[in-house]
Parts: structure tokens; sequence; C-alpha cells
């Protein structure tokens, strides 16, 4: 018997099977919902394009515009990841950056960037007023309060000092699909980072970051978020349309900058008690 996540992994490739089904499905939706048209004269209905280009020409001010220039897919190059990525989470699915890479046969880094910046439109969209009480009041606690159990077995074997994937996954014990789920919902949850090479850290937090706790999304929240908006046809691949874009160097500079505040706030403490700082070269 087929599990569930199977049964959404061959509907997406029985309804979706190529690059240009997805891109077309991309570009139906966004000229349903306006939002295919001259970046200069903000016309709709003199656009033309021709042969499934990446082209849209305005025939009232004679203007070439790409289509997605102004969204977050600016600069596309893989548009059966990008869909595939949105189809499953509006399907409650949300694939970890490997078994995508592994789905749409591209690499993890590319896999990792779509995640992150997919998580970043959800993560806009779900506001902190829509998080749960029970989150809210644990705002003391290092860890979200409803990290499955996987996520906790593979959590504890992760430490400041890069550990590879396949340590983590002979130490964790655990199937290798359990175990990619469990890797996503830690970095969704903000509490390990991945790093080049499939090695992963833990995010170390500032005493002031615990009190924003209630700002961050918990795994348990996500689900039922995805799960309040599966009725609503194509919500995630609107919400993208919609966003602007997002260069992978900002996502970057932003990791860096929390990481890089933490440890500044590490050093200030342990100054404080009289302890010499560790060596930043």
């Amino acid at each position: 018997m087929k599990s569930f996540r199977e049964e959404i992994v061959n509907d997406l490739k029985s309804n979706f099977p190529t690059t240009l089904d997805c891109l077309e499905k991309m570009v139906v939706t966004a000229t349903a919902v306006g939002l295919i048209k001259c970046s200069t004269c903000c016309s709709e209905k003199q656009i033309e394009r021709e042969n499934h280009s990446n082209l849209l020409y305005c025939t009232l001010c004679k203007t070439i515009t790409r289509i997605f220039s102004s969204t977050i897919f600016k600069g596309m190059q893989r548009p059966l990841a990008w869909y595939s990525a949105i189809y499953l989470a509006e399907q409650e699915y949300l694939i970890s950056s490997l078994d995508l890479a592994t789905l749409t046969s591209i690499t993890e880094p590319s896999a990792r960037s779509i995640m992150r910046k997919l998580k970043t439109v959800i993560g806009e969209d779900l506001s902190p007023t829509k998080l749960s009480t029970n989150q809210a009041s644990q705002t003391d606690k290092l860890l979200p309060p409803d990290l499955s159990p996987n996520a906790l077995s593979v959590y504890v074997h992760i430490s400041e000092t890069p550990t590879s994937f396949d340590s983590l996954i002979s130490k964790s014990q655990l199937p290798i699909s359990p175990f990619s789920s469990a890797l996503f919902e830690l970095e969704l949850a903000q509490v390990i980072e991945s790093l080049p090479g499939n090695r992963f850290v833990i995010l170390q937090e500032a005493p002031e970051a615990k009190n924003s706790k209630s700002q961050k999304t918990s795994n348990h929240d996500l689900e039922n978020y995805l799960h309040s908006r599966v009725h609503e046809p194509d919500w995630l691949l609107i919400a993208c349309l919609k966003h602007v874009p997002i260069r992978d160097m900002d996502l970057k500079n932003a990791r860096r900058h929390e990481v890089g505040q933490n440890y500044s706030d590490g050093n200030s403490m342990l100054r404080s008690d009289g302890a010499t700082p560790a060596c930043t070269t």
C-alpha cells in the first residue's frame, strides 16, 4: 500500500512530468491573477508571448519584459524543481532539500536554496499571530516544544563542530527518509544550519533572542498552517509570484549576521566573567 507522500509525488509526476509543464502552470497561474504585465506601462492586454518563451513583448510601449523578473522566481533556471517543491507543500508535504534534489535531479545546494526561499515566503505569510498559544507560552526554552522524536534523536548528535550527513545518519540509526525529514524540521525550527559539503551545526541562541522565540515557527504550527490552506488552489504559488526577488547572497548574509551576533554576544558574556575570548582567526 502506497504512503500518503508516495501518492502525492506520483500525482506530481503524472500531472507535471516535465520542466515545460511546470513552467506553463506557473505562467497560467500568474496570468489568471493579473501578474503578467508590462514592467513599463503595466499593460496586461497588450502582452504577447511566443513559443513558450521566457520573454514578453508589449505592443503598446514596445518593451520586452522577462516573465518573472519582479518575483521570487527571478533568474529561475529550474522550474521543475521549484514547482515540485511548491506543489508538494500545497499538499501538506514539505520535502527536504535532499529529497528534492533526488526527485528533480538537481544538486543539493540548489535544492537547499529553493527550500530556504520557500520557507521565507511561508514564514512571512504565517504571521506570529497565527502561532499556537502553547508555543508562545514557552519562549524560555531553547528548542521548540513541538519537535518530533526523530528530530530530537538527530539533534542530540549535532554540535557547534560541523558534523557530516553520513556521521549523523549513522549515529541516529534512522532510515534515510525519516532522517532527511528530521533534518529539514530542525532547519525549519532554526536550531541547526546546513553547511557546504552536507555538514550541519547547531545555531547557538543569544540570551535576548529567547525573548523573541514566539516569532519563530515550530514544525507543528507549520503543519497546522499548511493543513488549513490545503483547499486553497495554488496559494503558495501565488504567494511566490507576489513576492519580491530573494537573492542567495541575501539569505547567506542574514544567516551569517544571525550566527555572528550570537557569537559576539557569547564572547561579551565571557569577557564580563573575566574569561579570555576565543580566537577568531
